[in-house]
């Protein structure tokens, strides 16, 4: 199996592993362009293909990134490199609650419902969202050194109006903390949350889960048919009011539960306050009473009366006019009577509440949906409409605005700039900054790189900031040009050029001297570009040069570099110091020679 980049993204750097899952391992990483701490969660390559498993990690990075929270764990990033798909989140330093649990467990009840209290306030967050978590349980709560709790792993997390939680016939979430209604594939809402919070926080206090089985279906089973005992059984330092609370969170029918977590938080915080809470011990289960209606004698009585068809008649007729009546009363009550909708359109959901309440309607929040004229947590629209009349108590529903839209961002890299912006903007997002730089391939004017990276989910009008390539850097060519050959070659690399010597002879040149170059002087080139210079060689025919006294390397060269054929003869010395040099050459010194004649140096050898 192909092994992890030790670099996602060209920019995540893996550091180590910190957990594994049954979907996906975590690691530590450092953002090398903010350089900071990350948690890099990759889902396991064997779920590459499967669409189920992707989508499903696909929806935690959606889920959790409009969520901002402090108690939950901030979504950074998200994408794909070849066959990994991966989720870049806020590392928090710390342990699991589950791993408290198993070292410290049962813990103080006044220390699981400050943990209670963080985790109920960021749930109200999310439901007021329009998400359930649907998998809350230890190994997803998080406490950071400092004790905060914080909520991870949104994967399976879906709008309160979405479908069940079966798939294929598999039911998604732990089974010791899921609700009855996970449990038998029933829709779920923010009270199923409540639930497994409530099996989370009887775990803490008494140190064991309500239901146990040997398998998940039958720990699910449990969850449907029996009653958990009071935390107080298993540790009685749990009390009362603490008893209250996690079996109201633990009721079987949602409708007997808190109905928000607001509402239980409110319960945890008296609790932790010494105030009294609202919930109550359950009465003990008992057979339920059932109240038979006795039609037997009514029969016969009809039998008896030999007038029952008129007064039949005349109890449709009443009846009739009274159903006429009241209903004419009910068409007409809001005309008359009743409550005007008011106007909630862009307030905040808190005041949008307290303007329906006050004029005795009900307000019904209905979800998030983002939207591009009304900014983040305000009102985007209502039904019914402002003016309406309406009877009073009617409810009226309203939808939060969850920002601008999240898109896509298109790839750009390699295109002009002004295709490049049109992509953008066809895309809904901007030209964010816009750096010039010189680059030895890419155009003048395309797009070099882009921040964020391609297919990277941004909201709508984000700016998008591009590199633009300013082509080849340039500069002006010097005139070398009757320059010594070794002078010539240090101009043209100050210049930022690479030389290249062509060597040729000329008798009105004197030898070692440049008679011409290409490009130009004073032209215009990318830097880094080749300028050849030709150098003069002297005549054809010259007077041979004096290399007695050279070493045998130098003396080939200067002869070679002048267009002769050197032959070397070894000959005898006993000086030392003679050895490895010329000690005679032919033709000597001033004599005439031409390009391509063999010359013989004779060189000192022991």
């Amino acid at each position: 199996m192909k092994s992890i980049p030790a670099l996602l993204a060209d920019r995540y750097e893996i550091v180590r592993r910190v957990g594994t899952g049954g979907m996906a391992d975590v690691y530590l990483a450092r953002d090398t362009q903010l350089n900071r701490q990350v948690a890099l969660k990759i889902l396991h390559s064997q779920y590459a293909g499967d669409e189920a498993f992707v989508e499903r990690f696909r929806r935690e990075a959606h889920a959790a990134a409009n969520l901002q929270h402090p108690n939950i764990v901030q979504i950074y990033d998200w994408g794909r490199e070849d066959d990994y798909h991966f989720i870049v989140m806020e590392f928090v330093e710390g342990r699991s609650l589950k791993d408290l649990i198993a070292a410290d467990s049962p813990l103080p009840s006044h220390q699981a419902c400050e943990i209670a209290d963080q985790v109920l306030d960021a749930l109200a967050t999310a439901h007021r969202a329009g998400l359930v978590h649907r998998d809350i349980k230890p190994g997803n709560i998080l406490l950071g050194r400092d004790g905060e709790a914080h909520v991870t792993d949104f994967g399976i997390a879906r709008a309160a109006s979405g479908d069940t939680m079966t798939q294929t016939g598999t039911i998604l979430g732990t089974a010791y903390y899921l609700s009855p209604e996970q449990a038998q594939g029933h829709p779920t809402d923010g009270r199923s949350d409540l639930y497994s919070l409530g099996i989370v926080l009887y775990e803490m206090v008494a140190g064991r889960r309500p239901f146990e089985g040997d398998s998940p279906v039958t720990i699910a089973m449990k969850h449907v048919r029996e009653h958990p005992k009071p935390p107080s059984e298993h540790n009685p330092s749990v009390s009362t009011d603490l008893s209250a609370i996690i079996l109201t969170a633990l009721a079987k029918n949602p409708e007997d539960r808190y109905s928000t977590a607001a509402q239980m938080r409110r319960d945890v915080r008296a609790f932790l306050e010494g105030k009294d809470v609202t919930a109550a011990l359950p009465a003990p289960s008992g057979d339920d009473t059932q109240v038979i209606k006795t039609v037997g004698p009514v029969q016969r009585a009809a039998t008896r009366r030999p007038g029952w068809m008129v007064a039949l008649a005349l109890a449709l007729l009443v009846g009739g006019l009274a159903l006429g009546a009241w209903s004419l009363i009910n068409l007409l009550r809001p005309m008359v009577g009743g409550a005007e909708v008011p106007e909630i359109v862009n307030r905040t959901p808190t005041d949008a509440e307290n303007v329906l309440r006050a004029a005795g309607l009900e307000p019904s929040f209905q979800g998030n949906e983002p939207s591009e004229t009304i900014e983040e947590g305000r009102v985007t629209r209502q039904l019914p409409d402002p003016g309406h009349r309406v009877t009073t108590g009617v409810a009226v529903q309203y939808w939060v605005s969850s920002g601008l839209p999240f898109v896509a961002v298109p790839d750009v890299k390699g295109i002009a700039f002004n295709q490049a912006r049109a992509r953008l903007e066809q895309a809904g997002l901007t030209v964010g900054e816009r750096e010039e730089v010189f680059h030895e391939t890419v155009p003048a004017g395309a797009v070099i790189d882009q921040n964020p990276r391609a297919e990277a989910q941004v909201r709508k009008r984000t700016p998008i900031d591009l590199t633009i390539s300013r082509g080849p850097e340039v500069a002006t060519v010097p005139n070398v040009v009757g320059m010594d050959e070794r002078a010539a070659l240090q101009a043209l690399f100050n210049a930022g050029f690479r030389p290249q010597q062509v060597d040729d002879f000329r008798a009105d040149v004197p030898n070692g001297v440049v008679f011409d170059q290409d490009p130009a002087g004073g032209q215009q080139r990318p830097s880094g570009s080749t300028v050849q210079i030709f150098v003069s060689r002297g005549p054809e025919e010259f007077a041979m040069p004096n290399v007695v006294g050279m070493t045998e390397a130098n003396a080939r060269n200067e002869l070679q570099r002048r267009g002769l054929v050197v032959r070397t003869q070894n000959v005898f010395t006993s000086d030392p110091n003679e050895r490895g040099r010329v000690l005679r050459q032919d033709p000597t010194a001033g004599t005439p020679v031409r390009r391509g004649q063999t010359v013989t140096i004779q060189v000192g050898s022991s």
